[in-house]
């Protein structure tokens, strides 16, 4: 009887150290879970935040190309605008001189017709002065 019993706190006792040592067992599984989850979760981070850090570069890139794209193209259509504003003052500058110069061909042009005409009567004159001679 008591060799039984003997046995049987000894089969209880084991029982006792298994289930402890399989609850320490679990416990400690977990707990590396958890370490392997947060070591996970941290690369993921890092992976996350080197990514944001690409992606803020190359957005900065971007807007920075866009930026001296925008600054081109003005400088294009500046100097776009000068050059039609110089040919423009150009042709201004030529057609008033072409009118200028008509003016002054039309003036001599009367001119001449003014004294061809006072010539003529002149002559007329002379001519009167003769006949009533």
């Amino acid at each position: 009887y008591q060799r039984r019993v003997r046995d049987q706190e000894k089969q209880k006792e084991e029982q006792e150290r298994q289930k402890l040592e399989r609850e320490r067992q679990v416990q400690q599984e977990n707990e590396m879970e958890t370490e392997k989850q947060k070591q996970s979760q941290t690369t993921e981070t890092e992976q996350q935040q080197k990514e944001k850090e690409r992606i803020g570069k190359e957005e900065k890139q971007k807007l920075e190309k866009e930026k001296q794209e925008k600054e081109r193209q003005e400088k294009l259509k500046l100097e776009r605008e000068r050059q039609e504003k110089e040919r423009q003052e150009k042709e201004k500058e030529r057609q008033e001189t072409a009118k200028l110069e008509k003016e002054k061909q039309e003036k001599e042009k009367q001119e001449k017709e003014k004294e061809k005409q006072e010539k003529e009567k002149e002559k007329q004159e002379k001519e009167k002065e003769k006949q009533e001679k």
